[in-house]
This record gives C-alpha cells, structure tokens and sequence, in this order.
C-alpha cells in the first residue's frame, strides 16, 4: 500500500495469527526496498488493538534489535530505576494516535512507553502537535508488565527545545506569547481571538507578533468595515492604522483568519504541514468579525475577491496603494487595494475633476 505495508503473523508467541499487522511507511523505509508480498520479516510490535485484531508494528532496526534478552534486562532495570527517582529522559515520536503518542525511549534500549496527549488545558489535536521521529523529553512513570504499559508523563513545551533527529525539527511550542491562551502554533487557528503585538507598520500592513516564534500580518482592508470619518482624511496608511487603533507597539485583540493561500484564494488552518519560521497568519479587527463567535471566520466575497469575482458596477472600499506615472498615451492612474491581494487602478481623469490634482497626483494620493 502506499502508505505502509500489511503483514500477517507467522509463528511466535507475541500475536495470534487471528490478527493482522500494518507497518507505516515511516516503520518502514528502513527495508521498504527489500520486502515484498510474500517476504518474511522480524517486526517489533508496537501496539495492539485486540477488539480490532490490529497490530502496530515497526521494521526500524533499533526497535527490533532492542528485543535482545540481554540488553532488554539491562534496560528494564534502568528504566525501573528511572521511575523511582523521576527522573526526566529523551523520547521519540513512533506513532501519533488520537488520544496517545506511542514512544520508544532511546536511554533505555528504545523500550516501547505510551503517553496521554490531552490534558484538561490542552485538547488540540496531537496529529497538529507531534509526528513520527520528534523528540520530546519525559517522566516514566510506570513500567509495563503483567498486561500494563509502560507510561510516561510528557513535559510540556518539551517539543519547543529538543531537536528532531529523524524529521525536520521545526520547534511547535509559543516562545514568550503575547496571549496566555497559545501553547502551540496549531493553537492559532482560523476564527482564534487573541492578543497580538503590533511590531511595525509597513505600507498597506501591520506586523504582529503573537510569539516569538509566530508571527501575523493586519492588512489595511481589515481595519474596519466602513471607512471612518478620521480613516477617509487620513494621509498616509499610518494615519490609517492609528484611526483604527494600531500603532507600533501596542497591543490588540485580533481574529485570525487563517494562512491566505494565494493559488486557491482561501483562508487555510495551521497543520502539521506548516512551520512557524516561514508561516504567515492573517488577521482582522473588523467590528463585524470581532462580534461574531470565536472559531467562526464570517464569510466575505470582498475579503478574497479576484479579476474573476469582481463585477461591472460593484461598489467597494478601497486604499490607496500609489501612483503610476503617465506614459505616452496612457494618464496616470492611483492605484487602490481592493481586498486582501487585489489591486484597482483608477485613472486620475475618473478619480478628479481638478487639473492640479491631476497634475500632480503624487502629492494627492498617497500610501
């Protein structure tokens, strides 16, 4: 299969031949070029499901050498002592369940541990938070037998320090957020209302900084929904901005929207797929928004509108974005964000009646 391999038990005492075995294609790569139907492996068996008659399993050499009987005593000994002292430990991401991580500890012969990923203050979704070969840092607190599993308590944050030595490495955890409410960068998701930092305003943008580590952008069109009295006299985008209440260095309460993906025009939620380091949210303070619910992102055909949604005749609000000079046969135009990634052009006969507006248009309309 695509996605891993499907095995069946042969012999051995571990699993009834009843079950049925899958290896994911990260439990693997390690020999995914040198198995096919019909070949026999040795496997290291991770998890099991007995109602469902499913078996988790990994072909990883560390994971299937660790069942040597020596070195398993050793290690069951080590980690006995482990859990009577509490003492922390490095472990590293095998599967990612719905409710659980299943771990391998490395410190000691990369025994096969389990630990919860829900606690009463943090719900989110593991599969957004961990992955298959990150590295976290824990407490075993009980070691398996008898039918029982080896636990381990997960320090939390822990992903934010530790380096990946099997995937990218991309650290998850909020450094130093603005709100309380962020403990993750999956934390910062589509409808979120939160505190954020105004870090500089730049053209027709406000920086923002959420963490240390994740950042968000204010795009002048998400100010407000209609132009204000003090908005439409202002000069510049910063004269904007600070109608509305931004300004560098402050602090605001914001809606996310998500990450704008400029292919689709569509607002997308943060995923596993995405890094902080080179992730952008955006944000709105629009009245309308901030009064809806948290988790709902109200629906806007202006907010993403392109060349192919716009109409003939349809009235909008727009923000200047500058002046193109007249060219030949061509007069000059103001350029005017509509949305969040389109941009009108108006041609400075239409936009004024006044010849010395339309002889100097620079010093009219500015960004």
């Amino acid at each position: 299969l695509p996605y891993g391999l499907v095995v069946s038990p042969v012999g051995g005492d571990n699993l009834p031949e009843s079950f049925s075995g899958f290896i994911t294609t990260d439990q693997a790569k390690e020999q995914i070029d040198q198995v096919a139907e019909g070949t026999t492996v040795v496997a290291c068996v991770l998890d099991v499901d007995s109602s469902k008659k499913i078996a988790d399993c990994s072909l990883r050499g560390a994971l299937v050498d660790a069942n040597a009987s020596t070195k398993s005593k050793d290690s069951l000994k080590a980690l006995n002592k482990a859990v009577k002292k509490a003492q922390e430990t490095d472990v590293v991401v095998e599967i990612v369940k719905d409710d659980y991580l299943v771990l391998s500890l490395p410190q000691f012969g990369n025994a096969i541990a389990f630990a919860s990923t829900k606690t009463y203050n943090d719900c989110s979704k593991p599969f957004m938070r961990f992955k298959v070969g990150q590295s976290l840092k824990g407490v075993p607190i009980r070691v398996g037998g008898s039918g029982k599993r080896t636990l381990v308590l997960l320090r939390r944050g822990s992903d934010s320090d530790i380096s990946d030595p099997r995937s990218s490495g991309s650290k998850r955890a909020a450094v130093d957020p603005v709100d309380s409410a962020i403990s993750y960068f999956e934390d910062c998701q589509p409808g979120a209302k939160l505190k954020a930092r105004v870090i500089d305003i730049s053209g027709s943008q406000a920086n923002l900084e959420l963490a240390s580590n994740i950042k968000a952008r204010l795009h002048i069109s998400e100010l407000m929904d209609d132009i204000s009295p003090a908005a439409a006299s202002a000069k510049s985008s910063n004269e904007v901005f600070a109608a509305a209440g931004v300004s560098a260095g402050k602090t605001i309460l914001v809606k996310l929207l998500g990450v704008h993906n400029s292919k689709t025009e569509k607002f997308l939620p943060v995923t596993h797929r995405l890094t902080p380091q080179k992730t952008i949210i955006e944000a709105t303070i629009r009245s309308s928004e901030m009064a809806a619910a948290a988790g709902t992102v109200l629906g806007d055909e202006i907010r993403l509108i392109t060349t192919n949604t716009i109409e003939v005749g349809q009235v909008v609000h727009g923000f200047v974005k500058g002046v193109t000079a007249a060219n030949g046969t061509q007069v000059a135009s103001v350029m005017i964000y509509v949305g969040l990634s389109l941009v009108g052009f108006l041609p400075i006969t239409a936009a004024t009646s006044s010849f010395a507006v339309a002889s100097n248009p620079e010093k009219f309309f500015t960004a």
